[in-house]
């Protein structure tokens, strides 16, 4: 059984996320979470008299953020079993703190293979370079993170094509791996891809042969493409390869950085997930 935790903070684009969470399910047993995170108000040091008024005021919002849980939970649940969904079971949980913190160490400690989060649109080029709550949850989950963006309706049963990045990086086996299995249950074309500024050499052409090659050993009835694109600016490239080749998801590995790199460089993961408006399924290294 697969175990999922979908964060929602009631926004739209957070309960984008609850369907996709769903359409995962058809093909296997799942464990749903729908997870709230919340801050309790602060309490005025000169109005202490009133305190025992907040308390109850904030257990009584407690209480109202679970039961506005269990109301989505029971809509979605019904609307999916009409559908035929497979078999799923929805829980609910309501943790005070901050969102940032709570999600990762909630999905750490209670072993969530996949993270399910919605997401704004592209654009937001503050909180590209400030960073943000997504953000921060990708870099300290342990969980497979699956980002879907406001208004994109990712519906797997209806997934066709998955271009996963590569990054000649040892790493790239295990996600490809990890991505054909979570995909085997659906009919998909897998493109491998890889991005270089000017042109690639030697050492990247040797490692996609070697990636190919494990693939055919282990995964003989998968079919996956492999391509080269190049161009100064990833992002752009990105874009105007997906314009010409229409993607349903992205995959790719996160790879944690360190010392000046982590401060002075950008990673992948932060400029796909500000700069490109599809599906990201983030794996880590």
């Amino acid at each position: 059984m697969i175990r999922i935790l979908v964060p929602l903070n009631f926004t739209d684009y957070s309960l984008n996320a609850i369907n996709t969470a769903l359409g995962l399910s058809q093909r296997t047993e799942a464990e749903l979470t729908l997870l709230h995170c919340f801050q309790e108000p602060e309490i005025d040091p000169d109005e202490i008299r009133v305190s025992s008024a907040v308390a109850d005021e904030t257990i009584s919002t407690e209480g109202d953020f679970y039961n506005k849980l269990e109301t989505i939970s029971a809509q979605f649940f019904s609307k999916h079993k009409q559908s035929g969904t497979s078999s799923f079971n929805i829980n609910c949980k309501v943790i005070k703190g901050f969102p940032e913190d709570l999600i990762p160490a909630f999905s750490n400690e209670e072993g969530y293979d996949l993270i399910v989060m919605g997401t704004k649109t592209k654009g937001e080029l503050i909180k590209a370079a400030l960073g943000s709550i997504t953000n921060d949850i990708i870099k300290a989950s342990t969980a497979t993170v699956l980002t879907v963006p406001d208004g994109i309706q990712l519906v797997p049963e209806k997934t066709n094509k998955i271009l996963f990045l590569i990054e000649s990086a040892p790493e790239d086996k295990e996600s490809l791996k990890r991505l054909l299995e979570i995909s085997a249950p659906f009919k998909v074309d897998i493109t491998a891809v890889l991005h270089r500024p000017l042109r690639a050499d030697k050492n990247d052409i040797r490692k996609m042969d070697e990636l190919r090659r494990y693939c055919e050993a282990n995964f003989p009835d998968r079919e996956i493409a492999y391509e080269i694109i190049t161009g100064r600016s990833f992002v752009k490239s990105m874009e105007s390869y997906i314009t010409e080749n229409p993607t349903d998801l992205i995959a790719m590995t996160r790879r944690k950085r360190k010392g000046l790199l982590k401060l002075f460089i950008q990673s992948v993961t932060g400029r796909f997930l500000f700069g490109i408006n599809a599906p990201l399924l983030i794996f880590h290294s």
